[in-house]
């Protein structure tokens, strides 16, 4: 949903061609899927969240820590493939 209506608001008042927002929003939707990865691991390896961890006795911890981790890099693949097809679609116009 959000974008068509990010496509309709650059073409219509930036006055700029579907090939730029095609390729500028593949570079985007690209940073967006790194931003993840680098978030996952702040996120696990911060020493708030391991010493969190350890106080309040939660089990199974680095089971949940390699799924959350897997996640990230599932929607990395996902963000990266989506901008591929967007700049391949940019090449093609």
């Amino acid at each position: 949903m959000g974008t068509p209506i990010t496509f309709s608001f650059f073409k219509l008042y930036l006055k700029l061609s579907f090939n730029i927002v095609l390729k500028y929003s593949s570079f985007v939707i690209l940073i967006i899927g790194a931003l993840s990865i680098i978030g996952g691991n702040n996120i696990m390896y911060g020493s708030n969240y391991v010493y969190t961890k350890a106080s309040t006795g939660m089990m199974n911890t680095t089971k949940n820590d390699l799924e959350t981790l897997k996640g990230s890099y599932s929607f990395c693949i996902f963000m990266g493939v989506s901008a591929v097809i967007l700049f391949l679609i940019y090449l093609l116009f």
